[in-house]
């Protein structure tokens, strides 16, 4: 359970910096 919430944790990351990535904020 707490693998799954983690996991959930860093895909959530990773897309906020791609879409950040995308808008030219990072």
């Amino acid at each position: 359970m707490l693998s799954q919430s983690r996991l959930s944790e860093s895909q959530i990351y990773i897309e906020s910096e791609r879409w950040q990535c995308s808008f030219g904020y990072g």
